[in-house]
């Protein structure tokens, strides 16, 4: 029984991601667990068959199958089984060419007499970023694995909530399931992205605003948590007066804006004693921001909904930052040039860092983002990096009153100057005339350029820039 169940979960759940349908199949085998199963693998089975909606004529019966529901079922079948094949030898390539880029950095570690490390040299940053991937592949492989094993009921759901959660060689090109993107009407990805983004950063600036004036629900049960409420209130009014001051101050918009959030932030950042682990780990961070980050990060993707807890949202986040903390070094230990780097390559990373909308987007240009990416280095790492070591190494003695021998003289809080840097890169997104969210535009008085489409706005600008320059140039 249990192994009926194990493969109806795994079936519908690669129906609803690898083949974006497969109602018919889908009811078959609910019919056959409903028929075979206890009641509540029955609506289990009805809810997966339910959640796949059916394949159209020209996608599953290809060439003249027309509406012959035999012809459909067939070639939905055979989709689904080259798809399989296709996304699981890719899956073994890709884990090929990793343990050979993998073995390409042990080599320049042993010549160096240093341990390996995800920073280490001997590899351009395209190896870089294909590993990065590889093991971002591997990390959902072994999720899936243990889904299938021991929650195969409710694996269909998982992925409904978050298709992103498959590997990339399983993810199909366009649609719904396009690269783990969800694409909206009338748009392309980048503008998706940017709606979302923008989107998100007004949910969280209202809510924050909510929960420093007014209490929860839940809060109001307990009544011996009062004044815990009403000082995590004030911290949340000082926080928002802040953020606001700062936003609102002169220059603080665009690549300037870093800087002044940076020195604003000066104290929590740059400490005598190790940061804790609550503040590494942003435990101390308001819920509201959280949310805010967590849906800017995966935005076009699968955004994190609002009844997740607080550690899954905060899990997601901190991914995020190992993930570009361990690209920043590479970039800045390995003296990478970032001029070398290739329009996708600069697009992509400065997606990760919510600088842009990532590829697709015609509104920024290369020497644009080479310089957001070169001041994101400097502000993140080199910069803290100096400070550090001009800190020099000191005998002290730490909180808990024992001595420390050749303790950093100042300690750097990488994890919360990174999520302030990408919060402050969503807001300045949202501010700036090529959002896509023309609404949220109109509230700021900024003019949307994706209001009139990406391309042909892009291609307007680039013509007009052209034909001032050839004024120009017949003027002089």
């Amino acid at each position: 029984m249990r192994i009926m169940r194990f493969g109806f979960s795994a079936s519908v759940a690669l129906s609803a991601v690898l083949g974006g349908g497969g109602a018919v199949v889908a009811s078959a085998a609910a019919s056959t667990a409903a028929a075979a199963s206890p009641p509540s693998s029955a609506s289990a089975a009805a809810a997966g068959a339910a959640a796949c909606p059916a394949p159209s004529a020209t996608a599953a019966g290809g060439a003249g199958g027309g509406s012959n529901p035999a012809v459909q079922l067939a070639s939905y079948v055979r989709d689904q089984f080259v798809r399989m094949k296709d996304g699981s030898v890719q899956l073994y390539v890709n884990h090929k060419r990793c343990n050979a880029i993998r073995l390409k950095q042990k080599s320049y570690a042993m010549t160096r007499g240093v341990k390996r490390s995800p920073s280490t040299g001997g590899i351009t940053y395209e190896e870089f970023a294909f590993l990065q991937k590889g093991k971002d592949d591997r990390g959902r492989v072994a999720n899936l694995g243990f889904m299938m094993c021991f929650a195969p009921n409710f694996l269909p759901y998982a992925i409904m909530f978050n298709p992103n959660m498959m590997p990339s060689t399983f993810q199909m090109e366009g649609g719904k399931g396009g690269k783990g993107k969800k694409v909206g009407h009338g748009e392309v990805l980048w503008q998706t992205i940017s709606r979302e983004r923008a989107h998100a950063v007004i949910r969280a600036t209202v809510d924050l605003e909510q929960n420093a004036r007014v209490a929860g629900g839940l809060s109001n049960m307990n009544p011996f948590g009062k004044g815990k409420m009403r000082r995590t209130m004030d911290a949340l009014v000082e926080m928002g007066g802040v953020g606001a001051e700062l936003l609102s101050s002169p220059g603080a918009a665009g690549p300037d804006g870093e800087d002044a959030l940076l020195r604003a932030m000066d104290p929590l950042l740059y400490t005598v004693d190790p940061p804790s682990k609550s503040r590494s780990m942003l435990a101390d961070v308001p819920r509201s921001i959280l949310m805010g980050l967590g849906r800017s990060i995966e935005a076009g993707k699968s955004p994190p909904p609002s009844f997740y807890p607080n550690f899954l949202i905060r899990g997601q986040i901190l991914n995020h930052l190992k993930k570009i903390t361990e690209a920043d070094e590479f970039l800045v230990d390995q003296n990478i040039d970032l001029s070398a780097l290739d329009r996708a390559a600069l697009s992509e990373a400065c997606g990760d860092r919510l600088m842009g909308y990532g590829q697709g987007c015609p509104y920024y240009s290369e020497r644009e983002m080479r310089d957001g990416l070169r001041r994101w280095l400097d502000a993140a790492v080199v910069q803290p990096k100096r400070r550090v070591e001009s800190a020099g190494i000191v005998t002290r003695t730490n909180a808990k009153g024992k001595e420390e021998r050749d303790a950093p003289g100042l300690h750097y809080n990488g994890n919360l100057a990174r999520a302030a840097l990408l919060c402050y890169h969503s807001v300045d997104g949202t501010r700036d005339r090529r959002s896509s969210s023309y609404l949220t535009g109109a509230l700021f008085g900024n003019g949307q350029l994706g209001l009139t489409g990406g391309g042909r706005a892009a291609e307007e600008e680039e013509d007009g820039g052209k034909k001032k320059q050839r004024r120009g140039r017949g003027g002089g």
